[in-house]
């Protein structure tokens, strides 16, 4: 598959960080929990999976986006940006590359 990656400056102000321990324990998610979901197979099942349902909620509950712990790289995080949630003060923007 292609792939492009670019770098790009943000500025959130709604940001659910489910790096941090004590959120995740607020919602009663557990990181390995969420870093091993099998979104495919649940979908492929009929069923919206974990990480599926906790974006949702964040999103539901008026949320710019999430930190989260990445499935790819251990120790490292993902952003994800909910785009219809932005703020009139937030940004997104290329990066100067």
């Amino acid at each position: 598959m292609p792939l492009t990656l670019r770098a790009i400056r943000s500025r959130l102000t709604r940001v659910s960080d489910l790096t941090n321990g004590a959120i995740r324990v607020a919602i009663r998610v557990a990181e390995d929990r969420m870093v091993s979901a099998e979104w495919e197979g649940e979908n492929a099942a009929g069923r919206e999976a974990l990480t599926q349902a906790v974006g949702r909620a964040a999103f539901g509950a008026g949320y710019e986006g999430m930190l989260v712990p990445s499935t790819a790289a251990r120790q490292s995080y993902n952003v994800v940006v909910f785009v219809e949630s932005l703020e009139e003060e937030s940004m997104l923007a290329l990066a100067d590359g």
